[in-house]
C-alpha cells in the first residue's frame, strides 16, 4: 500500500478541531519520522470521540526500513478543564494527562494499534498529540512532528 496520497493530507504541524459526535473521527493525516533525512517510519489514524465516553486514537503504521530498529506510535492524552496545573482548581487550561504507546515493529507490513482513555468529568475538550519514534538503543530517539487533534464533548 503506498503512502503517496496520504502524504498530501494535512500536514502533522496542523490541528484540527472539531464537535465530536459519537464515532466521528478526524484524521490526524500522516508523520514520518526522520534520521538524517532518511524515513524510518510513517503512521496515519484519527483522533475522536468514541461514543461519547472515550478518547481514542487508532493508528496503522509502519517500519520505512524494515529489519533495522524498530518503531511505534505515541498518543498523548490533553484535557481542557480546571486542573492543579493550571495554578489552582478553578482555573481551566490544557493539561497532559498520560502517554499511551503502540506495540513495537521493524516489518515493512501495516501494523494497527488503537489506545484510549476516558472522557474526565468536569473538562470540556479533549486532545491527541501522536507522533511515531524509532526507538535507538544509544542515542534520542528520532520522532516525527506532533499531529494535534481536538474535539469538544
Amino acid at each position: 500500500m503506498s503512502i503517496a496520497p496520504r502524504l498530501l493530507a494535512a500536514t502533522a504541524a496542523s490541528a484540527v478541531l472539531f464537535t465530536a459526535s459519537p464515532a466521528l473521527a478526524a484524521s490526524w493525516g500522516t508523520i514520518t519520522a526522520y534520521d538524517g533525512g532518511v524515513a524510518q517510519g510513517h503512521a496515519y489514524g484519527n483522533f475522536y470521540n468514541n461514543n461519547r465516553t472515550v478518547a481514542q486514537s487508532t493508528s496503522h503504521f509502519m517500519d520505512a526500513r524494515p529489519g533495522g530498529d524498530k518503531v511505534r506510535v505515541e498518543t498523548d492524552f490533553w484535557w481542557f478543564g480546571p486542573d492543579a496545573t493550571c495554578g489552582d482548581h478553578t482555573t481551566a487550561c490544557w493539561w497532559h494527562d498520560t502517554s499511551k504507546q503502540s506495540q513495537e515493529s521493524n516489518t515493512g507490513q501495516w501494523e494497527y494499534h488503537t489506545v484510549a482513555r476516558a472522557l474526565r468529568a468536569g473538562d470540556s475538550k479533549a486532545r491527541g498529540a501522536i507522533d511515531i519514534c524509532e526507538i535507538q538503543s544509544w542515542s534520542n530517539d528520532p520522532c516525527s512532528k506532533h499531529a494535534v487533534v481536538s474535539f469538544a464533548y
